[in-house]
């Protein structure tokens, strides 16, 4: 079984039909969406499982013949189900345009429904007077005299006919029947002379009118010839049962708003590849908050959002080597840091991140660590060599799949190192990008800085520097105060990180006060410092509010998750 997205078939279909149904009676846009008394309902991540369908993309990875997925979800938005061709809101739509149509055609079948038609007609009538007047005086004048040529006949032999060719009968009448004696054309123009006024108008109504009146008249005849089968196709839909109880729920003005926030609603160009620190790697964490906030649906609200993060929080347990017992849970960095209140979480004014697609990777480069966090905690692909070859994989399908991605990369403590060796080799792999990078308390060797880490501590420990150390630092000390007698982890000069030649930005955060550490108790207690990196820009915290934040703390801190929604965001 993929530890990391459980296979979806569950086995207990009458719990999945009891929680299908209770969703559905407690949704707020749609049934196939997670309102917030639903997530209320969640006690578990079994019941997150249950949830999982068609959420993640099919977009998977292998190593040594274990198939495993990425990672990447579906958003709602691209639901075929929903929005597709055969899609239930698509159908809904197509039964409401249909309804509209047969109403317009029903409605245009009828010239006289058109009001400007009709009162241009009734202007274009007005105007006939005059020249009916001069139809008479044209065959007054004309008298007996002969008329040559058929043409002129057709022309002057009713008032319709006269009426529809006067137009074209110019200064002397040369357009029309140029073989017609002169006399014929001296004495109809002598008598359109005497009407200028009335023709200047009958020419300006004529125009107007039928200007207008072709296309109404053109649109009058296609209406009359669809209209029957438009109206039977609408009939048909009528009978459909599941679509009427569809339109009985969504009327159309709410399917217009769902419509509209689908639109509104699109997906990030930004994939973000996280690399969880030493320890810290917790897949099913990830696993739940994808699936709860994939679950909201379309443009939540914030309330949703955060609601949703909270319930994946406490209901994952993910256990790490260094939390030392099997019910304490790790405490991943960027995931309760950047990932919860930074891309699930809109700040005033700024765009909600939540479409953002990440691919969630550890660090651990040491076969050591890498055993030691399987017979432990049994989580699995904490490897630095199945980690690579599992995101390189992921990483290069979702590009070609969404070619047009911008690639970024975060990373926290030993995981900013890993980040670092991943951007140096993504050419070799046969990707061309140049992310940009966000180092959060960067750490370099985990295994050698955590021996010389242990030795400090245990020397702080024994000489009782601790609690001189605790009584003497408060929160406005200086920070080299509290740093001088702190066991720790800590970069050398030898050892700096730095910025990779094919890298965009890298910002890179980091403190030197902790003495928390991993949170491990007893006589090896030690903090964790981060350091800078060469070619990097650079920025140092201080924990202002006290002593004992400790080194996942900064991952929380606003100028780390100002600079990450500015790395996801362009």
């Amino acid at each position: 079984m993929d530890t990391l997205y459980p296979n979806t078939l569950l086995a207990d279909t009458i719990s999945m039909k009891l929680l299908l149904i209770f969703l559905y009676l407690n949704t707020t846009m749609a049934a196939d969406f997670l309102s917030g008394s639903a997530i209320d309902a969640i006690e578990n991540s079994e019941d997150v499982e249950k949830l999982n369908v068609g959420i993640f993309q099919d977009i998977n990875s292998t190593y040594k013949g274990q198939k495993k997925n990425c990672g990447y979800v579906n958003f709602p938005e691209e639901n075929e189900s929903l929005f597709g061709p055969m899609g239930k809101y698509t159908r809904l739509k197509h039964f409401y345009d249909l309804k509209r149509e047969v109403k317009g055609l029903e409605h245009s079948k009828d010239p006289e429904n058109d009001i400007e038609f009709v009162r241009r007609k009734k202007e274009f009538t007005s105007a006939t007077d005059g020249t009916k007047r001069l139809y008479d005086e044209v065959l007054s004048r004309l008298g007996d005299i002969e008329i040559r040529t058929q043409g002129m006949k057709d022309i002057l032999k009713d008032y319709k006919s006269f009426e529809k060719n006067i137009v074209n009968i110019g200064e002397g009448g040369s357009i029309i029947a140029p073989n017609e004696s002169s006399e014929v054309f001296r004495r109809i123009s002598k008598a359109k002379i005497s009407f200028d006024r009335e023709l200047d108008e009958f020419h300006r109504a004529h125009d107007h009118y039928f200007s207008y009146g072709d296309g109404v008249l053109k649109t009058a005849k296609k209406a009359k010839r669809d209209y029957p089968r438009r109206k039977s196709h609408l009939k048909d839909l009528y009978k459909d049962e599941e679509l009427m109880a569809l339109a009985k729920e969504f009327p159309e003005n709410k399917l217009e708003e769902i419509f509209r926030s689908k639109e509104d609603f699109k997906r990030s160009k930004n994939l973000t590849i996280i690399f969880e620190g030493t320890g810290q790697y917790s897949p099913i964490l990830e696993k739940n908050i994808k699936v709860l906030q994939s679950s909201l649906g379309i443009n939540p609200s914030q309330e949703e959002i955060q609601k949703a993060t909270n319930k994946a929080q406490k209901i994952s347990n993910d256990n790490g080597y260094f939390a030392g017992h099997n019910d304490i849970p790790t405490w991943s960095g960027t995931i309760r840091g950047p990932i919860a209140k930074g891309l699930y979480a809109k700040k005033k004014n700024s765009n909600n991140l939540r479409g953002g697609q990440w691919l969630y990777l550890p660090s651990e480069n040491s076969d050591f660590t890498g055993m030691g966090q399987n017979l432990v905690s049994g989580n699995d692909m904490v490897l630095r060599k199945e980690a690579f070859s599992r995101g390189f994989e992921c990483l290069k399908k979702y590009l070609k799949k969404y070619p047009d991605t911008n690639l970024s990369i975060v990373g926290h403590s030993s995981g900013v190192k890993a980040a670092i060796d991943f951007t140096d080799r993504l050419k070799e792999n046969g990707i061309n990008a140049k992310p940009d990078i966000l180092g959060i308390d960067p750490v370099n060797d985990m295994i050698k800085g955590g021996i010389e880490g242990a030795i400090s501590g245990s020397i702080v420990s024994l000489i009782g520097l601790g609690e001189d150390l605790e009584a003497a630092c408060t929160p406005g000390s200086a920070p080299y105060e509290r740093e001088k007698y702190n066991g720790a982890i800590m970069s050398e000069e030898k050892d700096a990180l730095t910025k990779p030649k094919n890298s965009g930005i890298f910002k890179a955060f980091y403190q030197t006060q902790d003495r928390e550490g991993l949170g491990v108790q007893g006589f090896l207690k030690f903090g964790i410092h981060g350091s800078p990196i060469k070619g990097g820009d650079n920025k140092k915290l201080s924990f202002s509010n006290s002593l004992n934040q400790h080194h996942g703390a900064i991952t929380q801190e606003e100028p780390v998750l100002d600079a990450f929604r500015h790395v996801v965001s362009h």
